[in-house]
Formats: structure tokens, C-alpha cells, sequence
């Protein structure tokens, strides 16, 4: 007990003052053919910040002094700030230029006295063959969807997929599970399948409801019957899926002690700066699920 007392009395409380980091523009831009440029400019946060709603309003960058535009080769367009329906939902966008194939684009963005600038350009899109619905086997009205399109035969293509619940869903998201991207490396030439696609969903922890049951998670990343769904497979260019894939390496490297965390990539120059601009050359089918079992292309 004397010993216990000894070691009792001798904790000492350390307080550990960690250095602020360095701070980044972290820039997310993207330009579809056929749609408006969208811009997003927020800021990085410490590895150990508090991340709440106010923080993160906190880091967006959205104001008339920041200056945004995009150029074409043969116009210059200023994008304005504006509600975007996409989180984090305060971005830039314009209304007098949309993405064409086969364009290649600029952006400039000046903030705080700092220049930023990136390329990208908008790949030749690929249509998709088929859809079809995978149930799943323990439900008679949810499961997944798979689809199918055939790879060209030069080398070195790239894909991104996303999907939309009509009339759910305000845009394009990322499926929940699994990658969103696909190259030609093995199956150059040949056809592609996208197997088991679940429903999009935008991960914002402080929005989770912890008390969410395995029934409404299921709801939440399973498509049902009687629903309509448009499915996007956009062509990117290398240094896009580049930056993709070093993302989710990142993911999944991170907090394992025993590897080392993967850097993810940017083409945004301009020191010090994060993020990507990326131009996607999309097919957009639109399906609707009849039944258990049945899905029916409408466009």
C-alpha cells in the first residue's frame, strides 16, 4: 500500500504543446462535358483539431476577394460563389462555359496574394453496354447493380464511376464501398465490369447517427425496387486516376503502424497547395429497378 501510495503521488501531468502545420489551399475542382466548372477551396486543419460544423466552415475558402477562373485555349470565364449541391455544399461555378471533349482547360485561382494554377483535360467518354441488378440474398427488394462497357483498344484508359438516386440524391457520388476507379491495365481491349456497386453516400462523421440500425444501413447503401438510377462512367486522363489512387492508398495505409502512409498526389502548383482538378468525359445511363430481380434502361 506504502509503494502503491509512492507511485500514486508521483504522476505528473504533461501537457504537450504541438506545432501548428503549415497552412495549405486545398483545392477540389472538376469540369464534366456538357455541365458547368465547380470549384471547392477550404483549408487544411491540424491532425489533432477538433472537426465539428464550425470547423469545418471555419476551413472553406468563400469570398468575392478570392479570385477563380477557368480557361478553355479561347476564352477566360471568372467563376462566382455560389451554392453548390454537393458537400461541402459553398464552391465556385460559372454559367457561360460548359466542358467539351477532348478540351483541355486551365485553372487559376489567387488567394491571400498566392497564385495557384492546374491542367486537365476532358478524355473521349465510353458508353456502357449493360445494367443489370445483383439481389441480394437474404432481401427480395435490395441489392446491387453491376454494369458493363468495352475497353477501347489503345492503351491507357481510365475510368471513374459514380451514381445518383433520382429524386434521393442531389448529385453524383462515389459508391460507399470499395473504389470508384478502374484502368485498362488487364483488361485493355476487352470488356469491363463493374460488379456489386453500391449506393452512394457522403461521409461526414458529426452528421452520423450513431443509433442507425444494420436494417437502415442496408436501406442506405442498397438500392431498392421501384427506384430510378443514373449511373455516370466518366473517362479521366492518367494523372487524374493517379490522384485517386494514391487517395485511396492513403486510406488505407493510414493508423497501420506497420506501413508507411502513402502520400497522396495534386496537380494544383503553387506553394504550399493540396487537392486536384480533374475533367471527366461521361456516359449517363439511367435505369430504373422494376422489381426484386428486374432493372429496365429508360435512357
Amino acid at each position: 500500500m506504502i509503494l502503491l501510495f509512492m507511485l500514486v503521488s508521483c504522476e505528473i501531468d504533461i501537457s504537450v504543446d504541438l506545432p501548428r502545420p503549415v497552412e495549405k489551399l486545398v483545392v477540389e475542382a472538376y469540369i464534366v462535358n456538357g455541365e458547368n466548372p465547380y470549384v471547392f477551396l477550404t483549408k487544411n486543419a491540424g491532425y489533432f483539431d477538433v472537426v465539428d460544423s464550425s470547423t469545418l466552415i471555419n476551413m472553406m475558402v468563400f469570398s468575392e476577394s478570392t479570385v477563380v477562373t477557368i480557361s478553355d485555349g479561347t476564352q477566360r470565364v471568372r467563376l462566382y460563389p455560389a451554392f453548390i449541391p454537393q458537400f461541402p455544399y459553398f464552391g465556385y461555378t460559372c454559367d457561360n462555359m460548359t466542358g467539351e471533349v477532348g478540351r483541355q482547360y486551365r485553372l487559376d485561382v489567387s488567394y491571400n496574394d498566392k497564385k495557384y494554377f492546374a491542367y486537365t483535360s476532358i478524355p473521349q467518354p465510353v458508353v456502357i453496354d449493360s445494367v443489370w441488378f445483383n439481389l441480394l440474398s437474404d432481401h427480395d427488394s435490395l441489392g446491387y447493380i453491376s454494369f458493363a462497357f468495352q475497353d477501347p483498344p489503345q492503351p491507357g484508359n481510365c475510368y471513374a464511376l459514380h451514381t445518383m438516386v433520382e429524386f434521393e440524391q442531389l448529385g453524383f457520388l462515389k459508391p460507399y464501398f470499395g473504389s470508384h476507379i478502374s484502368d485498362d491495365l488487364y483488361d485493355n481491349g476487352k470488356k469491363v465490369v463493374f460488379n456489386f456497386i453500391s449506393k452512394g453516400a457522403e461521409i461526414i462523421s458529426f452528421f452520423e447517427n450513431n443509433d442507425e440500425t444494420d436494417e437502415e444501413f442496408l436501406e442506405a447503401v442498397a438500392y431498392g425496387k421501384n427506384t430510378n438510377v443514373l449511373i455516370r462512367l466518366s473517362s479521366i486522363d492518367v494523372e487524374h486516376y493517379k490522384f485517386w489512387n494514391s487517395y485511396y492508398r492513403h486510406m488505407i495505409t493510414w493508423g497501420n503502424p506497420f506501413t508507411n502512409p502513402a502520400t497522396i498526389l495534386t496537380n494544383i502548383q503553387g506553394d504550399p497547395a493540396q487537392g486536384f482538378f480533374g475533367g471527366y468525359g461521361t456516359n449517363i445511363v439511367k435505369v430504373h429497378i422494376t422489381d426484386s430481380a428486374t432493372i429496365e434502361l429508360i435512357q
